[in-house]
């Protein structure tokens, strides 16, 4: 197995501590870097591999147009954009526009 060579600077004050609690668990600069490298690579691939299963999606998702239609028809009134986007999971620029369609209606209606 082939070593390589890892050159760092650091604070004085950082590396007299590092040095330190070395010499304290018995361990060589060297050692303690390599177990922390490893130990680090260790918890992102486990922290990867679980936000790799993570699939996040709106509680409540339906379409914002068939939604503002139907408030339109259920209500004759015009529903709020907050409104939209809540009830749906659509973002603002979606909502808006399905308010601007629903708003159409409601002007066909009357």
């Amino acid at each position: 197995m082939k070593n390589n060579a890892l050159h760092s600077r650091m604070a004085d004050v950082l590396y007299r501590r590092f040095k330190n609690d070395c010499m304290e668990y018995g361990l060589s600069i060297s050692e303690a870097i390599e177990i922390i490298i490893d130990r680090e690579i260790d918890r992102l691939e486990a922290l990867k591999e679980a936000i790799s299963h993570e699939f996040v999606s709106p509680k409540k998702t339906a379409d914002p147009y068939e939604w503002a239609a139907r408030f339109v028809r259920e209500h004759g009134a015009l529903p709020s954009r907050g409104m939209i986007a809540e009830a749906t999971g659509a973002s603002e620029w979606t909502a808006r526009k399905a308010r601007q369609a629903a708003e159409e209606l409601l002007d066909e209606k009357e």
